[in-house]
């Protein structure tokens, strides 16, 4: 075989070809060739596999649906703007004082997609009632009826008046969560750690008004309007644990925190931001 290192260089496809350092006039500088080749494109081979090797694993990741639903408690958290005026402050004390918390719900689908072995990236779609609400309780005044003219009635029966009756503050929104979760095992039962944010549409408002004698009447239920944030980042932190009930069910139970980083009506000098926590427990299919 001779070499031919003075011969003109020639590129193929950029690259210098093989055929300018061999003359192919044997039988033995045909294999030599042959033998070159194979080495490269078992070179080749592998470089592509290489690449296509993330790609076959990430087809590989587990996929799988939630059905999910909770209870929660909720309230807000109501706060004045730097430098309050006396009336804001008395604002707040006085709602402070005779708001609090209710049980609320949510329920919906989640996404969950598999990135790594131990960690899982969670979407979705549900429905949150969240609210509070307002107590009023009994002075001990009786009033008449309109035949006493209305006036202060000390004979009026008290089983014919409220003692307690509250104004429910109920806000509705569609959330959209986005959570990565981290679970410590695969075993049969697995607990979790999960933590990320819920960008949640408001829907619309709703105040009823409510008493111990049964008695119960919407005030206010409307739309969105300007008044209100439309859109509302909400934090979301949760810890819990999967249970394999067969080869792709699995139920799982998640206490959970959620708090509104926007606030609940756009303007005014007094911010209300509301947060929940409670349970949620639901069941997943896996897809693949």
């Amino acid at each position: 075989m001779v070499v031919a290192w003075d011969r003109p260089v020639k590129y193929v496809a950029g690259r210098p070809h093989l055929s300018q350092y061999f003359y192919f006039g044997s039988i033995k500088k045909f294999i030599t060739i042959i033998y070159i080749k194979n080495k490269i494109m078992k070179s080749i081979f592998t470089f592509l596999c290489s690449l296509l090797l993330p790609l076959f694993c990430f087809c590989q990741i587990n996929t799988s649906l939630d059905f999910v639903g909770g209870v929660d408690y909720g309230y807000r958290n109501m706060r004045t703007v730097k430098n309050p005026s006396f009336s804001d402050t008395l604002i707040v004390r006085i709602f402070d004082e005779n708001e609090t918390g209710k049980i609320n719900f949510r329920f919906g689908f989640n996404f969950n997609q598999r990135l790594s072995r131990n960690i899982f990236f969670k979407t979705g779609i549900r429905f949150a009632s969240v609210g509070y609400q307002r107590k009023y309780e009994d002075s001990g005044l009786r009033w008449g009826n309109q035949q006493t003219g209305g006036v202060f009635d000390p004979d009026a029966p008290s089983n014919e008046l409220p003692d307690i009756s509250k104004l429910v503050y109920s806000y509705s929104f569609i959330e959209i969560p986005l959570i990565a979760r981290y679970e410590f095992s695969q075993k049969k039962f697995t607990p979790f750690i999960a933590l990320g944010i819920a960008p949640s549409i408001f829907l619309k408002h709703q105040l009823k008004l409510t008493t111990d004698i049964g008695e119960s009447q919407i005030l206010n239920k409307n739309n969105p309007d300007d008044n209100y944030s439309t859109v509302n980042i909400v934090g979301v932190f949760s810890f819990g644990g999967n249970y394999t009930i067969g080869e792709n069910l699995q139920v799982f139970a998640q206490p959970t925190f959620r708090y509104h980083f926007t606030r609940l009506y756009k303007y005014g000098s007094v911010k209300e931001y509301l947060w929940n926590a409670g349970l949620e427990v639901g069941l997943r299919k896996r897809l693949n």
